[in-house]
């Protein structure tokens, strides 16, 4: 569709593939059947805002949300300006074509490896070890100007991308589980909604300060090519690449290297207070069940010891 490379072709080709898209989403969306709910199902719960203060109150929980805050957040960071690091750091546009595959192959590759990591020891430990890795990882790219050196941090950083993401989610359903037998309520509805918002600020924050920062130091945007000029388009890339300040590569630098590393330390810090010591909690409330018969065979939990 885009084999030349003209405007027309680019519109062309959003027009198939947007069309495809959302024929898509309509036959998903086709194809749900809503079921009649009974009336009592639809009452408003009469504790949601004490439900949503204790929730938020709870440490464990905020921790936990501080750690799927951060660690995201840094390796957004470093995806949305990896295009500007290969084309004005080092200098090689044509780069990104072989990263972004590379990072992608070596985090599947790893995942069964840290799957029997968690196993084996637990997941404080994985995220420690991923973390210091993927940590010096991103202090390395502050001062790499090498093709060889960026393809050998995007492999370490591959290989520690999906304990990031998947570790902060396993450690959720461990904080569903105290606040279960410390409450005698189940709310892993509201648990899991609220912690989808660390996701959803990871992305906001990422882009916002990249776009500040490099506003600020005077960032050239390239000359778009959607208006039909597509003569010169080798020289208009040699010329932007020469044309951007050294505060702009700074910047760049700051927001692959630095700015993850500390995120990611904090993440550290807060997997590390997450622990803590063990936690006695008294609890003689039931668990709520759906039937009688249930209710009456429940268990009551009088002592638990919490690690999270």
């Amino acid at each position: 569709i885009v084999s030349d490379r003209s405007p027309a072709q680019y519109r062309m080709s959003a027009l198939v593939f947007g069309t495809l898209m959302c024929c898509g989403a309509w036959l998903i969306f086709a194809g749900i059947h809503d079921q009649q709910m009974q009336s009592a199902s639809a009452e408003v719960p009469a504790h949601f805002l004490r439900d949503m203060r204790e929730i938020l109150c709870s440490r464990s929980f905020r921790k936990v949300s501080i750690i799927y805050l951060c660690g995201p957040t840094a390796v957004m960071l470093l995806q949305s300006n990896l295009v500007l690091l290969c084309k004005y750091v080092v200098r090689i546009p044509e780069l990104i074509q072989t990263v972004v595959p590379l990072v992608s192959i070596t985090a599947i590759c790893f995942v069964p490896f840290w799957m029997v990591a968690c196993h084996r020891t637990s997941k404080r430990t994985v995220y420690f070890c991923a973390g210091a890795i993927i940590g010096a990882s991103f202090m390395g790219i502050t001062f790499i100007e090498s093709k060889e050196g960026v393809l050998g941090l995007s492999c370490s950083i591959g290989s520690c991308l999906t304990v990031v993401y998947m570790v902060p989610l396993a450690m959720l359903p461990d904080v569903v589980e105290e606040d279960v037998r410390r409450t005698g309520r189940r709310r892993e509805g509201m648990f899991t909604s609220l912690f989808a918002i660390s996701q959803k600020l990871s992305s906001t924050v990422a882009l916002t300060v990249s776009n500040m920062l490099l506003k600020e130091a005077g960032y050239v945007a390239p000359v778009s090519t959607c208006g039909g000029r597509m003569a010169n388009m080798d020289l208009d890339s040699d010329a932007d690449m020469a044309q951007q300040p050294q505060a702009v590569l700074t910047r760049v630098r700051l927001l692959c290297g630095v700015i993850p590393a500390s995120l990611m330390l904090i993440a550290m810090a807060m997997a590390f207070l997450s622990q803590g010591r063990p936690q006695t909690v008294r609890n003689d409330a039931r668990i709520p069940t759906s039937s009688p018969k249930a209710a009456s065979d429940t268990k009551t939990f009088p002592e638990v010891i919490v690690y999270i």
